[in-house]
């Protein structure tokens, strides 16, 4: 969630992208009754997306999912044009961060777009000046965009902060109920003031930690508070 709060308020997020994800949790909140109940989580659609998106471009890890060989004989797996053969008793691990930054993967991968699971990225991808540009690129956009409209719980080998296979993460349900629950009452009850620049995360061993120079304003909302189009500029306060 700290790095959820330093990508969602950092210099690539608009007010109006904050709106819409306000919009939303108030939406399916008045739709509940006032309650947040299963159902009701499960259609904090936009907000999902986000977290997603916060979880791939600042993945806990450079590196992670580490697995031993344990096959006497070793084993043998494909690699481009060759093959590699990794012996028994070798450890390796997934590029976390190569994958998620991957270009080829997720276009412009280097910004934080909240959107960029809820397919609504596709159409920028191939519009205006770029437009000429089909094909290749709109193969890309389907893995990191519209495809499937994939949820934060969706494991494929594109994403990989819960794991994959049969020991992915099995608490990333209740994980990923928390963080858009956390998500959607910080947007309705607070105000957070947008950062000029995003602290690079800092690396312990293979960790990705938060840099504690990162630090953010927030005030508790009111009806006398104007709207961020109010009081936003070139996306920031």
């Amino acid at each position: 969630m700290q790095n959820m709060i330093l990508d969602l308020y950092g210099p690539d997020t608009s007010a109006d992208t904050i709106r819409e994800l306000r919009e939303e949790a108030a939406r399916v909140l008045e739709e509940s009754g006032g309650s947040w109940t299963r159902e009701a989580v499960q259609n904090l659609k936009l907000i999902d997306s986000a977290i997603r998106e916060a979880m791939r471009i600042t993945p806990f890890a450079c590196i992670g999912l580490p697995r031993t060989v344990i096959h006497p004989d070793g084993i043998t797996i494909e690699a481009a044009d060759d093959k590699v053969h990794i012996p028994c008793g070798m450890v390796f691990a997934a590029p976390l961060e190569g994958v998620h930054h991957d270009e080829d993967i997720y276009p412009d991968s280097r910004r934080y777009k909240p959107f960029r699971f809820v397919g609504r990225e596709a159409s920028h991808h191939t519009s205006g000046p770029k437009k000429e540009a089909v094909g290749a690129a709109d193969n890309r956009t389907d893995r990191s965009g519209s495809q499937n409209d994939r949820s934060s719980v969706t494991l494929d080998e594109d994403f990989l902060s819960f794991g994959i296979g049969k020991h992915a993460c099995p608490g990333r349900f209740f994980a990923v109920n928390e963080m858009k629950l956390f998500v959607a009452h910080m947007l309705l009850n607070y105000d957070v003031e947008c950062l000029s620049r995003r602290p690079k995360a800092r690396t312990f061993g293979w960790i990705r930690l938060p840099y504690n120079d990162g630090q953010v304003r927030v005030r508790k909302r009111s009806a006398g508070f104007k709207e961020e189009s109010e009081v936003m500029s070139n996306g920031r306060t």
